[in-house]
């Protein structure tokens, strides 16, 4: 079997874009929300139950508040959402498992060379392009930490350990250009709401997460953490996933516009 899990706050355009891309290549996509963001504050639940409810592949987990008392961090909260599908299915040895965010595209057409690749090497990182604010305007560093996993070793490790701590966990095996990274989409105030929402509370106060602070920094494309990055505009090319490339008018409002 092949897995896919992943994580879903609010982003409902990057959910279509994420099942859309891997609904013909995996046998399941684990979509986990919660009740409560990282940070600890009550948030409406977002997954759009009735659209996915056709979609056998599809499978839905809420993650209520009795789960998460026992966390005593926002880290703690995120491992507990990123480790929730592990505890459902107990992987097989041949399994293949993709565990992304839901803002980590992993372009469909790579996947049966991924799934071939970790048959072989077992634990593979997924090098992708990361981008921050629009489609097209790309951050100056790559992104690797989604991966896949062979059954035995997602059995082994959480799937947080896979993600985090590569000193120890290492992956035998980097792909490159997997996929797209769309970070921070959907304007100022989604920004600032994500900023106050993840696990990086040390971007939750107002020096990062003001909208006016937000607004300046997207309108400059420079990095919204304050590190000093600065994004360059890129062409959208046939590295990107299939589904924005045939798709152009639904995503162009999420392309710079000088």
């Amino acid at each position: 079997m092949i897995y896919s899990a992943t994580m879903f706050f609010n982003e409902l355009e990057l959910l279509d874009l994420k099942i859309t891309e891997e609904s013909p290549h995996v046998d399941k996509i684990f979509v986990v929300e919660s009740s409560v963001t990282y940070s600890g504050i009550p948030k409406p639940i977002n997954f759009p139950a009735g659209k996915y409810a056709s979609n056998p592949k599809v499978r839905y987990v809420l993650l209520g508040e009795d789960r998460l008392k026992s966390c005593a961090t926002p880290w703690d909260r995120e491992r507990l959402q990123r480790n929730l599908p592990r505890e459902l299915i107990v992987p097989s040895d041949d399994d293949v498992w993709l565990v992304t965010d839901i803002d980590e595209i992993v372009n469909g057409e790579k996947i049966p060379n991924i799934v071939e690749c970790v048959r072989k090497y077992w634990y593979l990182a997924l090098d992708m392009k990361m981008y921050y604010y629009h489609i097209d305007t790309l951050f100056p560093e790559d992104w690797n930490y989604p991966y896949a996993a062979i059954g035995h070793v997602a059995r082994r490790y959480t799937f947080d350990q896979l993600r985090r701590d590569r000193k120890r966990v290492k992956p035998k095996r980097k792909m490159v250009n997997v996929g797209k990274h769309f970070s921070f989409l959907g304007g100022a105030e989604n920004i600032s709401l994500k900023l106050k929402s993840f696990s990086h509370t040390e971007y939750s106060g107002d020096k990062f997460s003001d909208v006016s602070v937000v607004r300046e920094r997207l309108d400059s494309l420079t990095d919204v953490c304050g590190r000093g990055h600065v994004m360059s505009v890129v062409d959208v090319d046939s590295s990107y996933p299939k589904t924005i490339l045939d798709n152009p008018d639904a995503w162009n409002k999420y392309r710079y516009k000088h």
